[in-house]
Order: structure tokens, then sequence, then C-alpha cells
């Protein structure tokens, strides 16, 4: 099972989206900051939104195709290199110095704007923008329709929506272009483990980590054990 993630940062609230939640620095271009000497900062970055119950990398490739819209091959304009400084005429003179080199210059400042404290939470742009692009992605995505229509023959798990507010769902549906979020997918709260770690299937609690398909087979494997010996003894129990 394939699992994608969307990320907000705590400072910007910029969005990077992941298929794994140790992100590599190099998902950075989809913002414009990526440099050679620039690394994610994990303690920076939380999930606000987590898809998971994608069966196949096909469908987990076309949903990010869609939502990951805009690449930067080079990095942001105010990141590169500045000009180099032209050098001073020695033949200028310098200007006048202050009497006081170390005294402080006064500043003028305009007055400190206020903030209103009986304003409300606002979703940021880029989550707005990212969970509307999402929903687009399910409903237009012919590889998720076929993986639908499959999962739904089978009688398989279909797709789940964990969200860490449930105002990012419902803000989508809230604009004036139509936008509903489909029937398949399944909607939960996202609980974070030390407001970081999401609790969501596939991820392993106790290393912190996506698991492996193999690990993740197992751990479905012993969960449905213990419910079949819990069910046992409530039976036994009541006989």
């Amino acid at each position: 099972m394939h699992k994608l993630y969307f990320f907000r940062n705590q400072i910007t609230a910029r969005v990077l989206v992941s298929p794994t939640f140790r992100m590599d620095s190099s998902i950075l271009n989809q913002i414009g900051e990526h440099r050679p000497e620039v690394k994610i900062r994990g303690d920076h970055w939380v999930p606000f939104a987590v898809l998971t119950g994608i069966q196949s990398p096909e469908a987990l490739a076309a949903i990010q195709k869609r939502v990951v819209k805009k690449v930067y091959d080079q990095p942001l304009g105010h990141y590169r290199l500045p000009l180099p400084q032209v050098k001073r005429n020695p033949f200028e003179p310098r200007p006048p110095r202050a009497e006081d080199p170390f005294a402080l210059k006064p500043q003028k400042k305009g007055p400190t704007p206020r903030r209103d404290p009986l304003r409300t939470w606002e979703v940021p742009k880029e989550v707005s923008e990212k969970m509307r692009d999402l929903c687009r992605a399910l409903i237009v995505s012919p590889e998720v329709a076929e993986e639908v229509e499959q999962s739904a023959a089978k009688g398989e798990q279909q797709y789940t929506l964990w969200f860490e507010r449930d105002q990012y769902r419902h803000m989508v549906e809230e604009n004036d272009d139509g936008l509903v979020w489909p029937d398949f997918v399944e909607y939960k709260k996202l609980a974070l483990l030390r407001n970081r770690y999401p609790l969501v299937p596939g991820f392993d609690r106790k290393a912190l980590r996506d698991m492996t398909p193999q690990q993740f087979a197992a751990a479905q494997k012993a969960q449905a054990e213990a419910e079949r010996q819990t069910e046992a003894q409530t039976a036994g129990t009541s006989t």
C-alpha cells in the first residue's frame, strides 16, 4: 500500500508533497528552495493530510503528477548568489563620518499594526490550493478510477484521507467552483505523535518511519490474528 503525505511548514506555511515520510531534500524544487547546501529540517515540516489506501504505483504517480503542478528547475532569484559589488573610486572623497561611530542611528518606524484578537483562523493559501488539486486529481485520474473499480469488485478497502483539521476538508466544498470530494474516499482524523509523526496505517510508531510492504503485510496479519483471538475469547466468555 502506498501513501501520499502533505507537509506544511510551521514557519512559512509552504507545502511539500512526498510519497514517504522521510523527505528527500530534492523535493524542495517544488517551491523553488532547492540548493546543494540546503537540507530539509524535519522539525519544521509537519504533515497536515495523508492519503492512504493507494494500491498501485501508477495511481500514486498519477495523483502526485496532478498535485505537484509546477517544479522549478532553477532556484528562485532571491536565493542566487548576489552580484559582485563595484569597488569604490579611490579618488572620490569618502562620505563624512558620524560623530560617534558606535552611536545607534535613529530608526523611523510607523505605528505597529495591532492584531485583532477576535480575528478567525484562516486556512493557509497553499494548503487550500493543494487540497483542491488533490480533489481534482482523485476525480479526473483514470488510474484512480480503474483502481477504485478493482477494489470495489474485490471488496477491499478504498482510499482514506487523514486530516489534521476538519477545515482542510470542508473548505474544498465551500468554494463556488462545484468541487466535491468523491464518494470512494473515507475521512478520518489525523493524530500526530509528538506533534509530528502521523499515526496512520503503514507507519511504524517505534521506528518512526514508513513500513516496507513486507512489514505492513506482517502487521496486518498479526492484527487480524489478534482480533480473531479476541473474538474467540469473547465468545467463550459469553457461553
